[in-house]
Parts: structure tokens; C-alpha cells; sequence
């Protein structure tokens, strides 16, 4: 779409993004003088030609454009512009930001210094405050949503296309009968309420805390999400990773980053409250100055005395020291082999969690389940050094069942449903996971009911 005019105004430079929600281009305007840069998103209705979602999409860019006109007045948010309607396609025009985003700050494998974490932390709470005091919650931040602005150096946050004013619910419903409210986020940064299309102020605070223990880890918000969260309380155990972190702000990340809602700062100005100003780099001791010391006298050298060695008492201790290891060496290398097995066995584990999740996502946002795992934006391999990951059995309307089937005899394979269950007019989505009792390559997937695992595996909670 290069050259193309929007509006009769805008002349598309090149795209700058794209994402479920749309496609964002920078422009020229081509009206004003000395043809400003802009930024124009063309936000991307579900389906243009039912005349129902049609207008619901219409209805919802305008309240779109109103939350925009609230916040659009501080001077790290880019300013809204201009709003037009073409061909049934909904833009918003936004002044551009030149720089870079936090997530080329970020690479991988390159831990931040705690105080500027605190700084880059301090300065986005800032303009979250601003943001959820006028009841609007963003519900995307991630890293390619704050861009370091060359101007200044301050951080800009943009893209609001995701944005929920608070009390404000959107719907997707089915025969008339309300199923669940809009999934929208980015997997790594979406809090749990998030997958099932609830939002409130501390869910973006949830994504502001995966971004600072990213920063602190040099791990990615993906990585930390699947590889180590604890799968019975949905905790993010990332205080391994950087055993170095004071313990205060371990704390603040922590809470930050609760798997449920309540057990969060409630908002930005509690954790504003608690965050330190920087942390004092300590100050070295100042060191003795060294004495003279006096020059030793010279000492006679003695005589040199005959070496004994005892042959028989190091071949004792030696017999000794092998005929241990011949004890220990089973015993070790047993406890070795069950770490390794329940290490891979996590790894399924976390892979079923994140397809059910993405699943329930999924329906949420369509309506229906999904036969390819990749449509669930969760980002995993399909088949792994220790696993096979699939689709097994499907009714896009009533259940899913996904599968993890071992790829070694010594592992446990596993079985993931999720289902619709009817709750007074409307209908919601439950899930389970199932392990086989034993290690096994057949894979549990002969539900009977979709409350009860098939025999021969039990139920796993997470």
C-alpha cells in the first residue's frame, strides 16, 4: 500500500505494524505544511459484512475515540488527530513518535541493573496513573508498546487500540445469549483474568511486572510464562533467575505479578509508594595503609630429613574412596534420572496449561475452538526433544482435546480438555488436564464425560 492516499489526505510511507486489532502505517499529511509524519492505524472489524457486528464495530471505535480524547493530553501519549471511516475500515490518525521501542532495549540474555529498572518502572507507572485516573485501562502493555523517544529520552506509551474504559464491557454473544467478554493482550503479558476477557487496573500493572522481571532476567515474558510458572498456584517463580535482585524489589515484582487479581497492588500509586528511588551503590571501605616491616633476619637452613611415605595407608584410603563411589554412584544417578524425567514431564505440563488457555481465549474472541494450536497465539513448538503436541478430537462449538504424547518411555503423556458449560442464560468455558498414572506413549484421550478423566490417568490440577 505504499503511495496509496487515505482520506484524500494521507500518503502511506511504509507500515510500521500489525497485530490482531489492525495494521499501523506511517503517513505524510499531505494537507498541512511541510507534510508532517503521522501514524495511521486502520482498525480491522471482524466481519464487514454482517450489518449486527458492523455496527458494533462502529459503536466500539467510537467509544474508542472518546477514551483516545481522554488521555491523549499527556505529553507521553501520542496525541489523537483524526478519525475517518472508508470502504467500512476504521482509522485513527496519531502523531508519530520517533524512536525506539523498549523491546530493542531488551535483547535476550542481557539483564538490566536494578536501578534501571527502577527508573524505567517509576517513569511507565507514571503514565499508567494518568491513564486509570480517567478510567481507562490500556490492556496491551508489552514492550513494543513503549518507544524511547529520541527527542527527549522519554518513554512514550502508544498503540490503544486494546484499550477498555473501565465499566464498559465487550461482548460477544451467540443466539442473543451473552458467552464472555473480548481476550485481548499479548501471551506473556496478559494477566490470567485477561484469557478470559476481564481487565481492571492491576491487570496492567500485571504487564508492567512481566516487563521488569524480563528486564531483570534477561529472559522473555514467553519464556518466564511457560517454562516457570508453578502449575498449581500460577505463579511466575523468577527469583532464581536473579538471585542477585534486592530483596525489596523482589517483593514489589512479586506482588506486581500475582497470578490472581486481588493479590495485586490494586494501582499504580500503591506501588508507586513502596518503589525506592534508587538503590545506593555501596561505598568501599578505605583500606589500612600498610606498615614497614622489619627485614628478616637470616634462619639457617635445615638439614634436609628422609620422606616417609606409608604405601599400605594410601592404598587403604584409596580401596576406600573407590568402594564409595561403587555405593553412592546408583543412588546418585537414580536421583539424577528423576529430576531429568519430572523436568520434561514440566515441560508438558506448562505447553497443556497455555494450549487450554489459548483455547479459551480463542472461544471467547470466535466463538468456537480452534483445529490448529497455532491459532491460539500462545507461540509453542509442536513437537519438542520430549513431546508431541497436537489437536486430537474437536467440536468447535462444544469441546477441544489436546494432546502431549511422550516421546520417551519414561515419561508421562497428557491429555488437556476444554469444554462450554452453561451457567444461567449464558455459557462459559472450563478445562482440565489429565496425566496418565504411569509412564506411558498412549495418550488419554477416550473421555467419557468431559468432567472426568479416561482410565488409566487422573486429573492434574494447574
Amino acid at each position: 500500500m505504499s503511495g496509496a492516499l487515505l482520506n484524500g489526505r494521507y500518503r502511506i510511507i511504509r507500515e510500521l505494524g500489525s497485530g490482531g486489532q489492525g495494521r499501523t502505517f506511517l503517513c505524510q499529511d499531505m494537507r498541512l505544511a511541510g507534510n508532517p509524519y503521522c501514524a495511521i492505524k486502520k482498525l480491522r472489524p471482524a466481519n464487514t459484512n454482517d450489518p449486527t457486528l458492523l455496527n458494533k464495530a462502529k459503536r466500539l471505535f467510537s467509544q474508542e475515540i472518546e477514551a483516545l480524547g481522554k488521555v491523549g493530553h499527556h505529553p507521553q501519549i501520542p496525541r489523537l488527530l483524526d478519525t475517518f471511516e472508508e470502504n467500512n475500515e476504521f482509522y485513527l490518525a496519531q502523531e508519530y513518535v520517533e524512536g525506539v521501542s523498549l523491546s530493542q532495549e531488551l535483547p535476550p540474555g542481557k539483564p538490566w541493573q536494578e536501578n534501571q529498572v527502577i527508573e524505567m518502572l517509576r517513569e511507565v507507572l507514571q503514565i499508567l496513573q494518568f491513564i486509570h485516573q480517567q478510567e481507562v485501562i490500556h490492556r496491551d502493555i508489552k514492550p513494543d508498546n513503549i518507544i524511547r523517544r529520541n527527542i527527549d529520552n522519554k518513554l512514550v506509551l502508544i498503540d490503544f487500540g486494546c484499550l477498555k474504559q473501565v465499566g464498559d464491557t465487550q461482548l460477544t454473544t451467540q443466539g442473543g445469549k451473552v458467552l464472555s467478554t473480548m481476550a485481548v493482550g499479548t501471551q506473556g503479558y496478559m494477566a490470567s483474568e485477561q484469557h478470559q476477557g476481564r481487565a481492571f487496573p492491576c491487570s496492567d500493572l500485571y504487564a508492567l511486572g512481566m516487563i521488569g522481571i524480563q528486564a531483570l532476567t534477561g529472559k522473555s515474558a514467553i519464556e518466564l510464562q511457560m517454562k516457570y510458572t508453578e502449575p498449581l498456584s500460577g505463579e511466575v517463580q523468577w527469583q532464581p533467575l536473579a538471585p542477585h535482585v534486592n530483596s525489596h524489589l523482589v517483593g514489589i515484582f512479586s506482588e506486581m505479578v500475582a497470578y490472581r487479581a486481588s493479590d495485586r497492588f490494586q494501582s499504580t500509586t500503591e506501588v508507586l509508594q513502596v518503589l525506592p528511588t534508587v538503590y545506593p551503590k555501596p561505598t568501599p571501605l578505605p583500606q589500612p595503609i600498610p606498615l614497614p616491616q622489619p627485614t628478616p633476619l637470616p634462619q639457617p637452613t635445615p638439614s634436609p630429613q628422609p620422606k616417609r611415605r606409608s604405601k599400605a595407608r594410601g592404598i587403604i584410603v584409596l580401596v576406600a574412596f573407590i568402594g564409595l563411589i561403587f555405593v553412592l554412584s546408583p543412588i546418585a544417578f537414580s536421583s539424577f534420572q528423576n529430576q531429568a524425567i519430572k523436568a520434561k514431564q514440566s515441560e508438558a505440563k506448562q505447553y497443556m496449561s497455555s494450549i487450554n488457555k489459548g483455547q479459551q481465549a480463542y472461544y471467547a474472541e470466535y466463538t468456537r475452538f480452534s483445529d490448529n494450536i497455532n491459532d491460539t497465539g500462545i507461540g509453542i513448538k509442536l513437537e519438542t526433544e520430549n513431546y508431541s503436541y497436537n489437536i486430537s478430537k474437536i467440536d468447535s462449538s462444544s469441546h477441544v482435546i489436546s494432546t502431549a504424547t511422550a516421546r520417551d518411555k519414561r515419561l508421562k503423556s497428557y491429555s488437556g480438555i476444554v469444554y462450554i458449560v452453561n451457567v444461567g442464560n449464558g455459557k462459559i468455558t472450563a478445562s482440565m488436564i489429565c496425566e496418565t498414572n504411569e509412564p506411558s506413549s498412549r495418550v488419554p484421550d477416550d473421555f467419557k464425560s468431559v468432567d472426568q478423566c479416561p482410565s488409566g490417568s487422573s486429573k492434574f490440577r494447574y
